[in-house]
């Protein structure tokens, strides 16, 4: 649905589409935050209106204003705001935002200076829709009367069009990981065959996040992907992308009772109480999709291609880990001894979730997952706090992780940011589940899925290049 019969309210749309547009127009220039574009007219004070954006373009930080400058003393106007450019002749300028206009209130006076501002406020709602998310881009412009300029009796701004941020700092919630070179495998013994032989690996830093996804993050990503077009639901209450490749991206608990992501056929939500649990029931390609929104988000480059899923590891982007990346970081910067979890050679309830492990959500349906970091040091059964050496939480159990490579079979040879083999049918899981054993939990286990698999016991975290 469009607004323009509200918009007409303000005699925004009183003329035809075929009033010409006034000679006299200039182009504008980039200024400020976002990016000035379309025209702007000639009012009755001989100059043309132009918007600009003070401030930040960061959802978090909040604090955009947008301020139109040159208007005619004295007079009304306001803002508005569209997700698509256009260059209209209408009234005595120029309409530069296309179908779907969003009104910003209040109507503003342009005083004795002749300008009008208004601060927006990304977390209310807006008259109209229009919900403004980190990742999304719009077109702002200024609307005013101009009574003494015949004709239509009002004018328009130039364009101005903002790409907005997440507002926190890349890589935040993320550790670096140091640079270093360890010898990657099973050392106890005790392992499957795939867990051998020895080799070495020497890797470049990388950050890493400190817990797996959540599902309420997870979630964003979904509103705001299906608000860009990106993602749909099947009748069946799966989600799949809506460009690119087309795949199976996670279940809602419309597909799935495993499911901890809701929908009520226009809002994705989070089952009540797991808003902090681990996201599951979701595919590689979905892992992979979450990484690509947030480096958008956060101002980076995306690393993997939507079509192809190839990864371009050079990207600033977040991804997955590679397997080696993995198991350097879950060991937390063991050697000599390796042991087999990241804090030593046993095991049991007081420091991870797995099956029989004993915490508060044993034996209460499944999933029967942890809320990330839980344990920090206050968990059920009592125990010490378990970041690891690096600060890393639950890299041995409540969720395997999906890693970037395909799965292969290990070489003796030495290598150095290895990622992987070219192709293959399975892609790696690492770090066991609450449903799982505890030798499953070792830091040199091995398993895959197929890259389509959604699985109740399985999630991810996402890394990035270290700089």
């Amino acid at each position: 649905m469009t607004h323009c019969k509200k918009l007409r309210s303000l005699d925004l749309f009183a003329v035809a589409l075929s009033c010409s547009i006034l000679s006299a127009s200039t182009s504008a220039t980039a200024q400020g935050v976002g990016t000035n574009y379309c025209t702007t007219a000639p009012n009755s004070v001989g100059a043309g209106a132009v918007i600009s954006a003070s401030g930040s373009a960061g959802i978090a930080l909040n604090n955009l204003t947008l301020r139109a400058d040159a208007l005619p003393m004295g007079q009304f106007g306001m803002f508005f705001y569209g997700s698509s450019q256009a260059a209209l002749p209408m009234g005595n300028g120029v309409l530069c935002i296309g179908a779907g206009l969003h009104r910003l209130n209040p109507a503003l006076n342009s005083g004795s200076g002749g300008v009008i501002t208004h601060a927006l406020d990304v977390n209310a709602t807006p008259m109209f829709g229009g919900v403004i998310l980190a990742g999304s881009t719009w077109n702002f412009q200024a609307w005013y009367r101009d009574s003494a300029a015949g004709g239509a009796s009002y004018n328009f701004s130039d364009g101005l069009q903002v790409q907005f941020s997440s507002g926190v700092p890349p890589y935040s919630g993320m550790v670096l990981v140091p640079a270093g070179a360890f010898t990657m495998g099973d050392h106890a013994g005790v392992g499957d065959p795939e867990e051998v032989p020895l080799h070495d690996v020497t890797l470049n830093a990388f950050y890493m996040d400190v817990h797996e996804v959540t599902s309420i993050q997870y979630s964003a990503y979904l509103n705001q992907a299906l608000a860009a077009g990106k993602v749909t639901v099947a009748a069946s209450g799966v989600v799949r992308q809506a460009v690119g490749a087309g795949q199976a991206l996670c279940d809602t608990t419309g597909s799935a009772a495993y499911s901890r992501i809701t929908w009520d056929g226009a809002t994705f939500g989070v089952v009540s109480g797991k808003e902090r649990h681990p996201m599951v029931q979701l595919s590689w390609y979905g892992s992979s999709t979450y990484c690509n929104w947030r480096s958008e988000i956060d101002g980076l480059v995306p690393c993997y291609d939507e079509t192809s899923w190839a990864c371009d590891y050079t990207a600033s982007g977040y991804r997955l880990p590679t397997e080696s990346e993995w198991e350097y970081a879950a060991r937390g910067g063991q050697a000599g001894p390796y042991e087999m979890y990241p804090w030593g050679d046993t095991i049991d309830g007081s420091q991870a979730n797995f099956g029989g492990s004993a915490d508060p959500w044993d034996n209460v349906g499944a999933p029967e997952t942890t809320p990330v970091g839980y344990y920090n040091g206050n968990q059920t059964p009592a125990g010490a706090d378990m970041a690891n050496g690096y600060g890393l939480y639950d890299m041995s159990g409540n969720i395997w992780d999906w890693c970037g490579d395909w799965y292969g079979v290990y070489t003796s040879s030495a290598s150095v940011n290895p990622t992987g083999p070219a192709w293959g049918s399975r892609r790696v899981v690492r770090g066991g589940s609450w449903t799982d054993g505890v030798l499953l939990l070792r830091s040199a286990h091995r398993c895959y899925f197929t890259p389509t698999a959604r699985g109740r016991s399985v999630g991810f975290r996402a890394i990035a290049k270290g700089f």
